[in-house]
């Protein structure tokens, strides 16, 4: 193996067998070329960004264009340094190839998937100019350059638009070796609205108890998403389109003063029909059993070979959850104001039973949120020493390592435990990855969130994290696709509109930036005149004026974020002032400086020592 540095100043290993390769072997397909040495793809002349393993996945198949390249091979050649999820990992590399090309996994182009063997490369090839001695892209005409620059950018800004990714939970991510389910939210039928929670409370303990029940064989769809398609209009065929699902959980709660009924239903996604189904009656709301029968009942249809048992263990004697269900069910709203209305259920919850582990961790999601850190340890803590392996107080616990701690190894740690023990849980992986992304792995980050992703797939903040590592990473077309993906779910979402015009100006697309630019000015509903005179300008004064605009908004408030500001004053050129407002900020060490060691935005001032030792002093993982 012989270390190469790539263009972006990336170390990879190289296998012996490519080391002979002339210095600059380039191969063209379509409007691509792709240099085999340095691993840089360019479309029409125009870099594109490829992280270090997908560009050595891309070599070893276009260097074997039109052979079967199977998983072995690529396993022996591409990841043969480490011992990684293998699966996981190639299915994430191939789709950033795909994403890279504009390929389609239905209908490919350059990259034909033979399943459960491997990949071919199917695009007709050709060598270079560089190899053939003829001028190259670089010498053409500037106009001409811009000229299809443009076109390629609007082309590809109207396929981001129209592109669903209807097969993200069920192709690349879980690669057909596991079934999904999603467990919709539970009806109310008691016609009375404060009986809501029962319902929810036990679709949210059914999600967590059948995810943990046989990860490795059963998907478990996030609640999120669940409750995004389980509350609107669409039908069981749609939902299993939108979620790529294999199997539909759906079920009611009827309240009577003589008894509750639960009524729950198990459905084929393939073809709506009904594999299981039954009602569940007691006396007493007894929801802890009725869960547990639900559940075990649920596996049985699903997998009545896997033996798998359904012990719940709280480490507490019973007793009456209202309490819990409610502030739990309040949790989920994710809203300032329904937290601060959950936290008294859930106090009360603890207070009844101490050692009720789930309890300790939801009133510590609560105390996190309204910023009561010292009460959030105290919770966090207890949770684990009656069950150490906890996942949601894991990921808690994480959170307070990496966030208010600083002690990146320990929250290693804790987030690993709770995919370890959850790892059908979006939260942890999710977390996990913005530690990786400050540490520089943005391979491993961008991973995990498309794990996390597959697992919630109509999640905006997921979406809307994805999109910000792939900017980091330079991987504008990926972060345009999933910035998209996210105003067809949320179109009126300033963060999607900004990525998107963000991911527009780095492929170079000004018209398209500065349009997204001009719509992001008008959600926010501004000065009707400050729009109109953006729109009078051209696409690059637009960007210009628009940031700064933004730097007037920014200033004008009380306590401004200090690495906004500075990101701002980067991007209208003015270092200096930037580096300035970082070294009297980071007094305060405020979490946001992580971002100083992964957003490029932050590359002009990395020579300069004043911010290295801004970064040294603080502890930030990279520099």
């Amino acid at each position: 193996m012989v270390a190469i540095k790539t263009s972006t100043g990336v170390y990879y290993t190289m296998p012996e067998s490519r080391q002979n390769l002339p210095d600059e072997r380039v191969t063209s397909f379509g409007l691509f070329e792709f240099n085999h040495r340095s691993g840089d793809l360019t479309r029409a002349g125009k870099a594109v960004r490829l992280q270090q393993r997908p560009a050595r996945l891309l070599t070893l198949l276009i260097e074997r264009s039109g052979h079967l390249v199977t998983r072995e091979q690529i396993q022996e050649a591409v990841w043969s340094d480490r011992l990684v999820e293998f699966d996981q990992a190639l299915n994430f590399a191939v789709r950033q190839i795909r994403i890279a090309l504009g390929d389609n996994a239905d209908s490919p182009i350059y990259i034909e998937t033979i399943p459960k063997r491997g990949y071919r490369f199917i695009a007709p090839l050709s060598e270079s100019a560089e190899n053939l001695g003829v001028p190259s892209t670089s010498s053409r005409s500037a106009l001409s350059q811009k000229a299809l620059a443009a076109f390629v950018g609007t082309v590809a800004l109207i396929l981001f638009f129209s592109f669903t990714l209807r097969d993200r939970a069920s192709i690349e991510a879980n690669d057909g070796t596991r079934p999904l389910l999603v467990v919709l939210p539970f009806q109310n039928l008691s016609g009375d609205s404060t009986d809501d929670y029962i319902g929810i409370g036990l679709t949210e303990d059914l999600t967590t108890r059948l995810a943990q029940a046989a990860p490795e064989r059963l998907g478990v769809i996030a609640r999120t998403s669940a409750a995004a398609v389980g509350t609107g209009d669409l039908t069981i065929a749609e939902i299993v389109s939108e979620l790529g699902v294999s199997y539909v959980l759906e079920g009611s709660v009827r309240i009577t003063p003589e008894m509750t009924r639960v009524t729950a239903q198990l459905i084929d996604g393939s073809d709506q029909s009904h594999l299981w189904a039954q009602n569940f009656d007691t006396p007493q709301p007894d929801y802890l059993e009725l869960q547990r029968d639900i559940a075990s009942q649920v596996a049985a249809a699903i997998m009545p070979s896997m033996g798998v048992r359904f012990d719940y263990d709280s480490g507490s004697a019973p007793f009456d959850r209202a309490d819990f269900l409610k502030g739990r069910y309040l949790l989920s709203h994710h809203t300032m104001h329904d937290t601060r209305l959950a936290l008294p259920f859930l106090e009360r919850a603890v207070e009844q039973a101490p050692q009720f582990a789930d309890g300790l961790a939801a009133l510590g999601t609560a105390l996190m949120r309204l910023g009561r850190i010292d009460e959030t340890r105290s919770n966090v803590q207890a949770a684990l020493e009656i069950d150490p392996n906890h996942a949601e107080a894991n990921r808690l616990a994480g959170d307070l390592d990496t966030y208010f701690d600083w002690d990146f190894p320990a929250a290693h740690r804790h987030y690993e435990t709770a995919i370890a023990f959850a790892p059908n849980s979006s939260e942890a992986r999710n977390s996990l990855a913005f530690l990786l992304a400050f540490e520089g792995e943005l391979d491993s980050a961008a991973l995990h969130l498309e794990q996390a992703l597959s697992l919630d797939p109509v999640s905006t903040s997921l979406l809307a994290d994805l999109s910000s590592v792939y900017l980091w990473a330079g991987n504008y077309s990926g972060a345009a696709t999933h910035c998209s993906r996210t105003l067809e779910l949320n179109p009126t979402s300033r963060t999607a509109h900004r990525c998107l015009a963000e991911a527009m100006e780095g492929l170079g697309n000004l018209d398209s930036a500065a349009t997204l630019t001009i719509k992001l000015w008008e959600i926010r509903d501004d000065d009707s005149t400050a729009v109109s005179r953006l729109k009078n300008l051209a696409p690059s004064d637009v960007i210009t004026e628009s940031r700064g605009m933004e730097l007037a908004r920014l200033q004008a408030q009380e306590n401004p974020p200090p690495v906004s500001v500075a990101s701002v004053l980067l991007k209208l050129g003015r270092a200096q002032e930037a580096l300035d407002l970082l070294e009297t900020a980071s007094q305060s060490r405020s979490p946001s400086f992580f971002v100083l060691g992964a957003d490029p935005v932050f590359n002009p001032l990395r020579s300069a020592p004043r911010f290295q030792r801004i970064v040294r002093d603080l502890g930030i993982p990279r520099q």
